[in-house]
């Protein structure tokens, strides 16, 4: 399963917007229930990293 997970840091340098974190998987399909899980995992990294101040002090 190939995930891709691309971060976009622009503007991190000039204010508290958010980091945001584009993902595909797929959710439909013969494959849907991995992609649900990868999704359930996406959602706990974004958690854990908002809970310890998220990314150069940004929320993801």
């Amino acid at each position: 399963m190939i995930l891709f997970v691309i971060l976009l840091f622009t503007g991190l340098a000039f204010g508290a917007d958010p980091v945001k974190i584009e993902v595909i998987y797929p959710l439909t399909g013969p494959i849907a229930a991995a992609g649900s899980y990868q999704k359930a995992g996406v959602e706990i990294a974004r958690d854990k990293i908002n809970a310890e101040g998220g990314i150069l002090g940004n929320p993801v």
